[in-house]
C-alpha cells in the first residue's frame, strides 16, 4: 500500500468519511458542519485539506481515503496543523509522514511558527521528529459529563454579567474580546464563523457599561456529544453563566455527554463541573500544546474551553 495512494485536496465528501472513520476508530469530536466552516473561516488562501486517498485498484470497502490533515494560518506567522489522521490498518506504512510533510511544506519555506494539539500518546514523535518542541507548560486537559448536567447547580455561581445571543452585540466587540485573550492574533473571521456554526449554541456575557467580559460557544458531534468551545471568561462567574445560558437554551442539552478542552491550571472550570454534573466529571486524556518557534503570550486565565482543539491555537 505504501506507494499505492495520492494525496490530494480534500473534498467534503472525503471529510465526511473521515469524521465517520475517526469516530469508529478512536472517538474524535468532530461534524461534517466543521468543514464549510473552516472553509469559510479562513478562505483557500489560509487553509488547505489534504486526504491520502488509496488508487482505483487499492479502495476496498474501507472506502479510498486512507488519511487525512488540515491547516491553518494566522497572520502575522502562525499556522495551526490539525485532524492528522490515519486509519490504523495503514498506520506505519508512511501515509501520515507525506501527509504531515506535505501540509507543513509551504509554512516550513516560509518560516512559520506552527502549532498543533497533540494527543498525549503522539506529543514526544511530534516533538522529536516534527520539530514542534517548544510546549506549553499546562496541558489540554479533556474533561467529561456523562451522566447529565443540573444546572440549578451552578445558579448561585452565575455573577452579575448580562448574557445574552450573539446576534445581540456587534461581532467586532467579540472579535477584540477573542484578541485579548488570544496573543493579540486578529481571529475575527472565525470568530464570527465558528459562533455561527450550524450545530452550535453560542452566547456573549456582558458587563453593566455593555462591555464584552466572556463569549462561548457549544456544538454538536459525533456520537451524540457536546463540546464546548470556545469559552472564555474574565472570571469564574461568568464562565458559570455562560456554561448556564447554553445548556438552558434547549431542554435536551443537559442530557447529553458534554466535553471541555481546557487548560490543565483551570481548576476554576472543574469546580463549575464538578456542581454541574453532581461529582461524576472525569478526566478523557490530555493534548500538549507544541509550536516550532516561540510559545504565544495567551491569557490563559480567561480560558476555560479553547475554540477549537483541531486549528485553534488556544
Amino acid at each position: 500500500m505504501s506507494s499505492n495512494f495520492t494525496i490530494e485536496e480534500a473534498s467534503f465528501d472525503d471529510w465526511k468519511r473521515v469524521v465517520d472513520l475517526c469516530t469508529e476508530t478512536d472517538r474524535w469530536s468532530f461534524t461534517y458542519d466543521d468543514f464549510p466552516v473552516w472553509k469559510k473561516a479562513f478562505g483557500e488562501d489560509k487553509s488547505r485539506f489534504l486526504a491520502a486517498k488509496a488508487s482505483e485498484n487499492e479502495a476496498s470497502a474501507d472506502g479510498d481515503v486512507l488519511g487525512f490533515v488540515c491547516m491553518a494560518k494566522f497572520d502575522p506567522n502562525i499556522t495551526t496543523i490539525g485532524m492528522y489522521y490515519v486509519q490504523p490498518k495503514y498506520r506505519g506504512q508512511g501515509i501520515g509522514t507525506q501527509l504531515f510533510e506535505k501540509i507543513m511544506q509551504d509554512s516550513k519555506a516560509q518560516g512559520r511558527n506552527i502549532c498543533l494539539n497533540g494527543i498525549s500518546y503522539m506529543s514526544e514523535k511530534y516533538a522529536g521528529r516534527k520539530g514542534l518542541n517548544n510546549c506549553a507548560d499546562w496541558i489540554l486537559s479533556i474533561l467529561n459529563i456523562n451522566g447529565g448536567a443540573d444546572t440549578s447547580k451552578i445558579a448561585h455561581l452565575a455573577g452579575n454579567s448580562k448574557v445574552v445571543n450573539i446576534s445581540d452585540v456587534d461581532v467586532a466587540k467579540i472579535a477584540a474580546y477573542d484578541q485579548s485573550v488570544a496573543a493579540n492574533i486578529d481571529r475575527s473571521k472565525l470568530v464570527e464563523a465558528w459562533l455561527n456554526h450550524p450545530a452550535a449554541w453560542s452566547k456573549v456575557a456582558l458587563d453593566g457599561n455593555g462591555s464584552v467580559v466572556g463569549y462561548g460557544a457549544a456544538r454538536m458531534v459525533t456520537l451524540d456529544r457536546l463540546v464546548f468551545g470556545p469559552l472564555y471568561a474574565n472570571d469564574k462567574a461568568t464562565a458559570a453563566a455562560l456554561i448556564k445560558a447554553i445548556l438552558d437554551h434547549d431542554t435536551s442539552l443537559p442530557t447529553r455527554r458534554i466535553q471541555f478542552f481546557s487548560p490543565s491550571t483551570n481548576d476554576d472550570l472543574f469546580d463549575v463541573l464538578e456542581l454541574l454534573s453532581g461529582g461524576n466529571c472525569d478526566d478523557g486524556g490530555y493534548f500538549v500544546s507544541q509550536f516550532t518557534g516561540q510559545l504565544l503570550t495567551i491569557d490563559i486565565k480567561k480560558v476555560y474551553a479553547v475554540s477549537d482543539h483541531a486549528l485553534g491555537f488556544i
